[in-house]
């Protein structure tokens, strides 16, 4: 596109994905995550958190990957919902949605974990956000005039509004 509204050569970015976003590392080298979800079922590419580089400015991209993170709880069911952010020191943070269940219930918040690879995460402590009585899910994180702001949509996707939460340190949030 030349002006944002009218796109021309559209191309599949990455088959059987959803809920993407991308960001630009300082180094220039462009980072996509998504949720993968090719088959078969139950397959290293099912329902995982995966990404693509690109080191061209977005013309080509690597093959998918998909994420490790190192500290999950045992008993969470895997990272979803990703969104990708830069830190101020220009690491990789990855905020997700994740609990015990498939079925999203009150176990399920947004956390958080920490790379220098964009592949391989270590989680951070704390949940970034919960609440008591629904579960929390597609987390989208922004840093805006020196705040990080964290948008959950209500999770029942009925009323079409969101909880915002702010930080000035990217993992300490507020309502």
């Amino acid at each position: 596109s030349t002006n944002g509204s009218i796109f021309n050569n559209i191309q599949t970015f990455q088959d059987s994905s959803g809920v993407p976003n991308v960001i630009m590392l300082p180094s220039g080298v462009l980072i996509s995550a998504f949720q993968w979800f090719r088959q078969p079922v139950g397959s290293p590419s099912w329902d995982r958190v995966a990404v693509k580089f690109s080191n061209d400015s977005g013309i080509s991209w690597t093959q998918p990957q998909p994420i490790v993170v190192n500290g999950l709880p045992a008993n969470f069911t895997r990272p979803f919902d990703p969104t990708l952010a830069v830190t101020d020191n220009g690491r990789i943070r990855i905020f997700f949605s994740d609990g015990m269940n498939m079925i999203p219930d009150t176990s399920v918040n947004t956390y958080s974990a920490i790379s220098d690879d964009g592949i391989n995460f270590t989680l951070e402590p704390g949940i970034r956000f919960t609440l008591p009585d629904r579960p929390v899910i597609d987390p989208a994180v922004i840093k805006f005039k020196g705040l990080w702001h964290l948008v959950n949509p209500f999770s029942n996707q009925t009323s079409g509004g969101a909880f915002h939460n702010i930080s000035n340190d990217g993992l300490n949030f507020t309502r």
